[in-house]
């Protein structure tokens, strides 16, 4: 846990009985109080009991994943899951998430991925919480992966984007308390034979204020869409290419929605969204200082990144470490956003 009201955060370690890995979100009320995490197989809550109704996330007849998934074990894939608050009813949560249920032989690496979908009531059992439904099919398409949701125009009901990795096409659903109120596929942007080049280290996120709509990897750069949150459409594709595959990272947006942060192992760097040619705009705000504990080997290098709700944006190394690195201004242009190297130290590894 970690309280946001110091500068950098102050980060205290607590043992809890579940594995994690990739898979892992966490839902807390609006004054920071834990309410119940999940490991994309569990679901338990701020005592860390399993709530009821709680087990077997991701489980699916098919050859992917096993059984052993629905206990204490994490699932694997990573930027598979996240939370959206209930729309009408406070109390309720929507984890949304993808699970592999059979990866075909003519594709190696393309797997069918439905997005699920789970409700927790956490009124329910006197607020120690119940899964009152699970697993239930929102999309079901190919090779589907990193889903983004933001919130429509009228400041209830979620958008979730999620990219069509065999054709250059988004998949858009309109979801609120009800369930999954519309849903279309947008043909729009660029995307290689998903066969041969597939996205590596991907990740895709939405400006805060929800107008730009970010697709990104190591492998085909960084593709830019502005984004109707009354439509749900996506228009205005740019390209950021790339001469050669980076090394592995992630991509977080600024508090005001202008600086899209791009981290790349080594590198940490800052596009103005704002600017007609976002390309032209880059800035290489941070540069690896070569700090690693215990060395060698523990680099503190620039991997995931998020918006934190303190305005910063924390970014986790692509190692095993026990110190994170943050931005302390991300709305400020060029090296005045202060990339702060290994500032915040956490209890574990």
């Amino acid at each position: 846990s970690s309280d946001l009201g110091t500068s950098p955060p102050t980060v205290t370690a607590d043992v809890i009985p579940i594995e994690t890995v990739g898979a892992t979100c966490a839902m807390s009320d609006a004054e920071g109080n834990l309410l119940f995490y999940t490991n994309g197989g569990q679901v338990r809550n701020k005592n860390h009991q399993l709530i009821e109704n709680g087990d077997s996330l991701n489980i699916s007849p098919g050859e992917y994943p096993l059984q052993t998934y629905g206990t204490q074990a994490a699932y694997p894939l990573t930027e598979t899951l996240f939370i959206l608050p209930g729309t009408h009813n406070k109390n309720w949560y929507h984890i949304i998430h993808f699970t592999h249920t059979y990866c075909g032989p003519a594709l190696p690496g393309i797997c069918l991925q439905p997005m699920m979908h789970t409700l927790v009531d956490m009124s329910a059992n006197n607020g120690a919480g119940k899964v009152v439904f699970k697993n239930q099919p929102l999309v079901n398409a190919w090779a589907m992966e990193y889903a983004a949701a933001t919130r429509h125009a009228n400041g209830r009901d979620w958008w979730i984007v999620v990219p069509d990795y065999l054709t250059a096409s988004y998949h858009t659903v309109l979801f609120n308390d009800f369930g999954m109120v519309d849903s279309f596929t947008q043909s729009i942007g660029f995307k290689p034979d998903p066969a041969i080049k597939r996205d590596a280290g991907g990740t895709n996120v939405f400006s805060p204020d929800g107008s730009v709509y970010v697709d990104s990897d190591a492998r085909n750069g960084h593709r830019i869409f502005d984004f109707d949150r009354c439509t749900g459409l996506l228009s205005n594709f740019r390209w950021i290419q790339l001469p050669a595959q980076q090394p592995f990272g992630g991509a977080a947006i600024s508090p005001n929605s202008r600086f899209l942060y791009i981290t790349a192992s080594v590198w940490a760097m800052q596009y103005d969204l704002w600017e007609p040619d976002v390309a032209a705009s880059v800035d290489t705000v941070a540069v690896w200082d070569g700090f690693c504990q215990p060395c060698p080997g523990s680099n503190t290098t620039f991997g995931e990144c998020q918006l934190g709700m303190d305005g910063k944006i924390y970014i986790v190394p692509n190692n095993g470490v026990y110190f994170l690195n943050y931005i302390e201004y991300p709305d400020l242009k060029g090296t005045d956003c202060n990339v702060v190297q290994h500032g915040l130290e956490v209890p574990n590894w």
